[in-house]
């Protein structure tokens, strides 16, 4: 096949023509209008029809089939001059697309002041990494009252603590009445107001003592006899009643003191929160693409601080004609070349098709008879490139069959 060519090339390159060359003229007509929607035969007969004097057309006829031969057969291979020409062989689908990339946007969180900006646009950043602070004054005064109330409160809870811990064994105590000791230590207290009573009574009826002091010793007497005869009664039920109702509001003022510190925590960590969102931080790997904040100027809650794109992995969006739907499928191969890199190619794989159209590529006329073409979307992901990329950049993917 290489062989037919290079008589083809040689027999175009010989060809008589006007001054520049027919064979010249000849590419340089492929090379400006193959593609369109006419036929390439049709094409080159009117081109030679154009340019040669009609004087010479019978002359030089079988010449011209020799001619449009040869060129078919170099739009069939799909080269001219050692390039891929406009046309597409017959296996084969170039389409032109831009280069994409994920961006992700870093949004503000709060309305406040910037304070300080670490980075710089076109900086490689990683996710985690501190791009900006905003002012955090007003939140750290509030951070410090919020944790002086916890430990207030804190206070509270452990002196409530204690109290209800009193009130338990008071409790405890009416409940299971007084211990052997105590009724033993007041029966010696009454026996001895007893004893010192029928002392008195005597020196009192000898009139060595006054009446006062006899009264005051009989007084003395009933207390001790009232307190031994108490604890050997037991607790009355108002003494019980009594030591509940101290327990229950011990109890009943830890459980508010508790429900006050959780709200009191609650509001530490909202504080503790909005100090978080002071911080604006990449949430990605990537190239710092947009920096929209500075030093000092004001930004609002929302707004877009920075976009970072991810350039790890860099994918083409393909519009394909349904009619060339055939010539791609998924894990297909294909051959990718770059507007900015001539004679570099790479390769890459398709990755989805799209199973819902994107809009019509060419509509049908009442003259044409035909019917809509509709464009469906075809990724393709890159394998490896050894050169620079950057969204937005021209490309052209070959897929091949």
């Amino acid at each position: 096949m290489q062989e037919n060519q290079n008589q083809d090339q040689d027999q175009i390159e010989n060809m008589p023509g006007n001054d520049e060359g027919l064979a010249n003229k000849v590419k340089r007509y492929l090379e400006n209008t193959l593609g369109n929607d006419e036929g390439l035969t049709n094409k080159a007969k009117r081109y030679l029809e154009k340019v040669m004097p009609k004087k010479r057309k019978m002359k030089f006829a079988l010449t011209a089939t020799v001619l449009v031969v040869a060129i078919m057969s170099y739009v069939v291979l799909g080269f001219l001059d050692g390039g891929m020409s406009n046309a597409q062989s017959l296996d084969a689908l170039e389409v032109q697309s831009v280069l994409e990339m994920n961006d992700t946007s870093v949004a503000a969180q709060l309305s406040a002041e910037v304070t300080e900006v670490y980075v710089t646009e076109g900086e490689t950043v990683v996710k985690g990494q501190m791009l900006a602070t905003l002012d955090d004054k007003s939140l750290q005064i509030k951070k410090i009252q919020a944790e002086a109330s916890i430990e207030t409160i804190l206070g509270q809870i452990h002196g409530a603590q204690a109290n209800q811990n009193n009130a338990e064994a008071k409790l405890t105590q009416v409940k299971e009445g007084s211990r052997q000791e105590e009724v033993q230590q007041k029966k010696s207290q009454y026996d001895l107001a007893e004893s010192n009573c029928q002392r008195m009574d005597i020196l009192y009826k000898e009139g060595a003592i006054s009446a006062a002091d006899y009264e005051s010793a009989v007084s003395d007497r009933d207390v001790k006899k009232a307190q031994y005869q108490l604890l050997l009664s037991g607790a009355k039920a108002s003494e019980v009643e009594g030591a509940v109702a101290t327990l229950e509001n011990a109890v009943a003022s830890i459980e508010s003191l508790e429900g006050q510190l959780k709200n009191a925590q609650a509001s530490l960590a909202e504080i503790e929160l909005q100090l978080e969102k002071t911080k604006i931080i990449a949430s990605t790997n990537g190239v710092l693409s947009q920096l929209n904040v500075k030093q000092g100027e004001l930004v609002s809650s929302g707004s877009t601080a920075a976009t970072i794109i991810d350039d790890t992995k860099p994918w083409i969006e393909c519009s394909v004609k349904e009619t060339d739907l055939s010539l791609v499928e998924v894990g297909q191969e294909v051959s990718i070349r770059f507007g900015a890199y001539e004679g570099k190619s790479y390769t890459g794989k398709v990755v989805s098709i799209n199973k819902s159209a994107d809009f019509a590529t060419k509509r049908a006329t009442n003259e044409s008879g035909s019917f809509d073409i509709r464009a469906y979307g075809v990724k393709v992901e890159i394998d490896k490139a050894d050169i620079p990329l950057y969204a937005g950049m021209t490309v052209f993917v070959t897929f091949i069959k």
